[in-house]
């Protein structure tokens, strides 16, 4: 989502921001790209069962990353 850094009042809210951090945060921003889900995430219309759904698909795709790619959990053998 868009945020108004340029605008005096945005930075009320981080009276200790500086400079360097923000330039810092620009240039992370301007590397990434729109989020596009999964394929495979449970769609449809809005609902309490579709977020349950949604919620146990992020975990078990973030219990298979954590286990996959960074090598947690229990090792069987």
């Amino acid at each position: 989502r868009p945020f108004a850094y340029l605008e005096q009042d945005f930075w009320k809210t981080y009276p200790q921001g500086r400079a360097s951090d923000l330039a810092a945060f620009v240039a992370f921003a301007k590397k990434g790209k729109p989020y596009t889900p999964p394929t495979n995430r449970p769609t449809g219309e809005n609902s309490e069962s579709l977020t349950q759904q949604q919620q146990r698909f992020d975990l078990e795709e973030s219990l298979r990353y954590c286990k996959e790619r960074l090598g947690l959990g229990i090792k069987e053998g």
